[in-house]
């Protein structure tokens, strides 16, 4: 699979439903790399650089996340990439 967009929905299998669901709902951290969750579970953290990376592989320029209230309706993180 060169990409997430390769993903054949529904997904059945653990491992491309397990990757669906971290895009879903994993969360950004101030750090680098991955860490756990404040919220426990199986979610994690993704740091400044797993942002960019990603955004690379898929020659994208920003991720929007919309899972999460904010006050003003958004919030910016990572430089203005998430």
């Amino acid at each position: 699979m060169n990409s997430f967009r390769d993903v054949a929905k529904p997904c059945e299998t653990p491992d491309l439903h397990y990757l669906l669901m971290s895009l879903l709902w994993n969360d950004p951290h101030e750090g680098f790399g991955m860490q756990p969750s404040k919220r426990g579970g199986s979610t994690l953290s993704f740091g400044k650089d797993v942002t960019f990376n990603f955004l690379n592989r898929h020659n994208f320029s920003l991720l929007i996340r919309s899972h999460e209230y904010h006050a003003d309706g958004y919030f910016f993180s990572h430089d203005m990439a998430c």
